[in-house]
């Protein structure tokens, strides 16, 4: 995806207060240390929201889940380079960061959150490798520790048939082999009941980068 010279130049002199956020898709408590991460800091944060073609569930709001559009409009803006990343693909639907709002906050002076799958933050990391890429994981263990304990959680969760939590578990077991394959992710972990410790250590990451 091209975007323009000016684009590409904002993102880069700004990659200090670029910030991604990815973990496997399930039972990592992504949203919850980016929650916590929001309670505590001083920092002046704002969160993208991604755009996706997939129906709007009864429970979601638009522009507050997602933007949820059609195919045609996430083709469109596709088309006129807006956005950051598109190469989300979730059972046939499309999802991308739109690269305007990113602009917009940075020029204010925020910090940018993008929470992201691993494909769409390489694409990121190949327009402004100087960002910060951070990988929530479960556990200090290895891979066959940190799927012990997704597995765990998604159980715990209730919400799964068993075929869906196998389905998760080797989703998130290849996207765990990505981050480690990318090497760009700084790992954080979140502990079972310690979102905010995994929040805090993401806070002082970020501070340590502003000017």
């Amino acid at each position: 995806m091209a975007l323009t010279a000016k684009d590409e130049a904002t993102l880069k002199s700004q990659a200090s207060r670029l910030v991604v956020i990815s973990g496997p898709s399930s039972g990592a408590g992504k949203g919850k240390v980016i929650d916590d991460l929001k309670a505590i800091t001083n920092l002046r944060l704002w969160q993208s929201t991604s755009m996706t073609t997939r129906e709007r569930r009864s429970t979601e709001t638009h522009s507050h889940q997602y933007h949820f559009v059609s195919l045609a409009e996430f083709t469109a803006l596709e088309d006129r380079n807006g956005f950051l990343e598109a190469n989300g693909v979730t059972e046939g639907n499309r999802y991308g960061t739109p690269l305007a709002p990113v602009i917009e906050h940075l020029g204010l002076g925020k910090v940018v959150l993008l929470e992201m799958e691993v494909h769409g933050a390489k694409a990121v990391n190949s327009i402004v490798p100087d960002a910060l890429f951070i990988f929530i994981k479960p556990t200090r263990g290895d891979l066959d520790d940190d799927i012990a304990e997704l597995r765990r959680r998604i159980h715990v969760r209730g919400t799964e048939d068993e075929q869906s939590i196998k389905k998760r578990l080797v989703q998130a077991r290849g996207e765990l082999e990505l981050a480690q394959e990318f090497g760009f992710y700084t790992w954080v972990i979140n502990e079972t009941g310690k979102s905010e410790l995994a929040a805090q250590k993401i806070e002082q990451l970020i501070q340590a980068r502003q000017h």
